[in-house]
């Protein structure tokens, strides 16, 4: 990892508001937790204060307590300021600039402190559930050595619709948390049970530490780094299991994709996959092509019932992606899709 002179990084201190006597009460609790592994949060940002803020916030009320929480910060406006009020929190801060999400997630597990047995890589516009850090510590805690991944459970995200289409299409899969030969993944919908898969969501996921000191995040995805959540995961679960935790509940608010970037989240959504499965020599790239026309017809489809405009462009996009992935035209595509 080459991490150059925009890597400026720093502890925060104390300070920002008073604690109330609740805090210090939940606070002395936290301390009696009696865990024995050591966990860190990983929280890239980019020009998100106030997701930031409420993320942060909703960690400081958890029946247990991360042991450290790196903020990786991109924004256009250093962030740092935030940290300083949660003073109830072992924060620790780096800027990385110009930003990438890949590049930022890297950076942040490079700052792990050395009694750090667990690092979760967590989006800024999480918020966690009560109690779900420590329900993620009581399963990690009795693990077996085979598991590598563990991912909090989203609820509430939609449902996946028309699956018996997509299915068809190879788009989606009634087997949860698949990854297909066409490259394509099978929907993780929130989960009752926990739950087996082969991925996980990039930026609600805790990694055990020897996972993160073998496998990086492959920097080839820049900017908003489309689909490189599965390319991390997949690669892991060859060699460990992974699993969705019913109990360690998380709510995530992700804006929309802003209309005018539709089209490059299209190309996106062909160029990232398909760079993907050059990776791995069980993929098909017949089923790409045949699934890839099922996503173009599904946008399409879509836009008109809506009367989206946003997704006939990101239907274009599709196209163009597909043609200049058959020519072997794999080009990086920089930038963010929603900010």
């Amino acid at each position: 990892m080459h991490l150059a002179a925009d890597r400026e990084s720093r502890n925060f201190g104390s300070g920002g508001r008073l604690p109330t006597g609740l805090d210090r009460l939940r606070v002395a609790e936290n301390q009696k937790q009696p865990f024995q592994s050591r966990i860190a949060l990983v929280i890239p940002t980019m020009n998100r204060p106030v997701e930031l803020r409420r993320m942060l916030a909703s960690v400081e009320t958890q029946s247990a307590l991360p042991d450290e929480i790196i903020i990786v910060d991109g924004s256009t406006e250093p962030v740092e300021c935030i940290g300083k009020e949660f003073p109830h929190l072992s924060l620790k801060y780096v800027r990385i600039f110009p930003p990438g999400l890949t590049k930022q997630r890297n950076a942040g597990m490079s700052m792990l402190s050395p009694n750090i047995s667990l690092a979760a890589c967590l989006d800024d516009d999480l918020v966690l559930e009560p109690g779900s850090i420590e329900a993620m510590l009581r399963f990690w805690d009795g693990a077996p050595k085979h598991i590598g991944g563990a991912s909090f459970n989203i609820v509430n995200v939609r449902s996946p619709r028309a699956l018996l289409v997509k299915s068809v299409f190879r788009m989606d899969s009634f087997r949860r948390g698949a990854v297909l030969r066409s490259g394509y993944e099978a929907t993780i919908a929130p989960v009752r049970n926990d739950t087996y898969v082969e991925w996980l969501c990039g930026g609600a996921t805790v990694w055990r530490r020897q996972v993160v000191e073998e496998f990086q995040y492959d920097e080839w995805f820049k900017g908003y780094a489309y689909f490189e959540d599965v390319d991390y995961s997949y690669r892991v679960g060859r060699k460990y299991r992974l699993i969705i935790l019913a109990n360690a509940q998380v709510k995530h608010f992700s804006p929309p994709v802003k209309e005018s970037r539709n089209y490059k989240l299209g190309k996106c959504q062909v160029i990232n996959r398909r760079y993907f499965m050059h990776k791995h020599a069980d993929m098909s790239v017949g089923w790409f092509y045949w699934a890839t026309c099922g996503l173009m017809v599904a946008n399409v489809g879509e836009g008109i019932l809506t009367k989206s405009p946003g997704l006939f462009a990101r239907a274009l996009g599709n196209a163009v992606g597909l043609l200049q992935s058959s020519f072997g035209r794999l080009h990086q595509i920089d930038g963010s899709l929603k900010d």
